[in-house]
C-alpha cells in the first residue's frame, strides 16, 4: 500500500500534507486483524488487535519480538519456522504482496493457524512489509472435518465394493457371511454383531463376532413371539435403534424382556443395540443385529451405513437359495439313481438297506438312520431291519402303539 498513491491519482480529490498517512494510520489501529509493519526482521508498529490475539501483556513486549518467536520451532511441513519465514519474507519484497497459511505461537505456548498476508510499501524512502494476520482456527478445523468425512465415505465405498466383490463371487455361505461382518466392523464399530435368517417364526443365528463363544452363539435361536424387539425390526420393515437397553423406554424394556435371565450375563456388556432387516424384494429375510457398550453410540447414519451391508448379505442369503436349490435336487437325483440301482442289481436285502440308509443321512445330514418292518412273529410290533451311523438304536423291537415310529 502506498499510502501516497492518493496524491497522484487524478481520479481521486487531492488530499492534504499528511492525510493519507493519517488514514492509514487509522485503518491500521482499528482495523480486527492483527496488524505489524515488519522492518526486516523487526517489529516497528502493531495494533491492539495483535497485542490481544498473541496474548501479550502490552504493546511494547510484543515489538521486542521478533517474528520467529511467535512461531513454533517448526511448522507442519517440517520446517524450521526462522528459515522458512526468511524465505517467505524476502519473496514478498520482491513480488510485493504474499499470501499463505501458517502457525503461530501464543505467549501461553498455544499454538494457533493463521492466515497471513504481506504486502511491500514504501515508507520514508525504503520498503518495509505490512503484515496482517487473521486466526484460521475455525475454517481449518472445517477443513479437516470435511476432509476426515471424505476419507471416511471413500474407505465406507472402498469396503462396501469390496464386499460386493466377494458376494459376486463366493456361494459359501458361512465364511462369506464372516466377511462381511468383519468388513462392517470397520466402518461401524461394534462389540457385538450377528447376522441371522428367518425360518418361519424363528430367526437362526448364522454368522457371529463378539464376546460370546462362537459355537454357542451360532446354536441361538430367537421365536418371533418371545423376541419383542427382534419383531419390531421383522415387524418394520426399517432399521431400529435402542440408544440404551437399560433406559425406561418400550424399546429398552423389549430388549430387557427379549434378554431375560441372560439380561446380566451373556448380553451384561450391552448398552445400545441396532436391528437392520435383511431384505429381498421388500421382504424380510432375516437381521443384522449390532450392539456396543457405550449408551447412544448408533445413530440414523450408523444404521444407513449397516443398512449398505444389510443388503448385501440379503443378497449372500438368496445367492445361497438359488444355488443350494438345484444342487439339493441333483443330489436328491443321484441318492435315488444309486439306491434303484442297487435294486436292479438285486443285491442282498442287507446290502440293500444299507445304501438307503446311507444315503438318507448323507440327504438330510443326520447322524444315524434306521429301517423298521412290520414284526411278523409278533403283531403290533415293529422290528429293526437294518441301522447305521452314530445315532442307531439300542433295541431290535419297538410297539407300533404309542411310538413316534408307529405313529408314522
Amino acid at each position: 500500500m502506498d499510502v501516497a498513491a492518493g496524491a497522484t491519482d487524478p481520479k481521486r480529490p487531492k488530499e492534504g500534507p499528511g492525510e493519507g498517512e493519517a488514514k492509514f494510520r487509522l485503518l491500521f489501529q482499528k482495523s480486527p486483524d492483527a496488524m505489524f509493519l515488519l522492518d526486516g526482521d523487526v517489529f516497528t508498529d502493531c495494533n491492539q488487535a495483535a497485542v490481544e490475539m498473541l496474548g501479550c501483556s502490552s504493546k511494547e513486549q510484543l515489538l521486542a519480538l521478533h517474528p520467529y518467536d511467535i512461531s513454533p520451532e517448526r511448522q507442519p511441513d517440517g520446517r524450521r519456522s526462522v528459515e522458512k519465514a526468511r524465505e517467505l519474507i524476502e519473496r514478498a519484497h520482491r513480488e510485493g504482496s504474499l499470501r499463505f497459511e501458517w502457525v503461530h505461537r501464543r505467549m501461553d505456548g498455544q499454538d494457533f493457524p493463521a492466515e497471513v498476508l504481506l504486502t511491500a510499501i514504501p515508507l520514508h524512502g525504503r520498503q518495509i512489509l505490512h503484515v496482517s494476520l487473521r486466526d484460521i482456527t475455525e475454517r481449518v478445523l472445517a477443513r479437516q472435518t470435511l476432509e476426515q468425512r471424505v476419507e471416511e465415505r471413500t474407505r465406507e465405498l472402498s469396503t462396501l465394493l469390496e464386499v460386493s466383490r466377494n458376494v459376486a463371487s463366493t456361494l459359501e455361505l458361512k465364511p462369506l457371511l464372516g466377511l462381511i461382518l468383519d468388513e462392517l466392523k470397520a466402518v461401524v464399530d461394534y462389540d457385538g454383531a450377528s447376522i441371522l435368517a428367518l425360518e418361519g417364526e424363528t430367526l437362526e443365528v448364522l454368522a457371529y463376532r463378539g464376546p460370546t463363544p462362537r459355537e454357542e452363539a451360532l446354536e441361538s435361536r430367537f421365536p418371533l413371539e418371545r423376541a419383542d424387539v427382534n419383531r419390531e425390526v421383522v415387524r418394520r420393515g426399517e432399521p431400529v435403534i435402542v440408544p440404551d437397553v437399560r433406559g425406561d423406554t418400550p424399546l429398552g424394556r423389549a430388549f430387557r424382556e427379549t434378554a431375560g435371565d441372560q439380561l446380566t450375563t451373556t448380553f451384561g456388556y450391552i448398552r445400545s443395540w441396532m436391528g437392520i432387516p435383511l431384505m429381498v424384494r421388500e421382504r424380510v429375510i432375516g437381521m443384522l443385529t449390532l450392539d456396543h457398550s457405550e449408551p447412544d453410540y448408533y445413530s440414523s447414519r450408523r444404521a444407513g451405513l449397516a443398512m449398505a451391508f444389510a443388503s448385501q448379505a440379503a443378497l449372500a442369503l438368496e445367492n445361497a437359495k438359488l444355488f443350494e436349490e438345484p444342487r439339493r435336487r441333483l443330489a436328491e437325483s443321484q441318492s435315488l439313481t444309486r439306491v434303484t440301482t442297487a435294486l436292479l442289481q438285486k443285491r442282498a436285502l442287507g446290502e440293500v438297506l444299507d445304501i438307503v440308509c446311507t444315503e438318507a443321512q448323507e440327504l438330510t445330514g443326520a447322524l444315524g438312520s434306521t429301517v423298521f418292518l412290520l414284526d411278523k412273529e409278533r403283531s403290533g410290533w415293529l422290528r429293526v431291519a437294518h441301522s447305521s451311523g452314530t445315532a442307531s438304536p439300542d433295541f431290535d423291537r419297538m410297539p407300533i402303539e404309542g411310538s413316534l415310529t408307529g405313529r408314522a
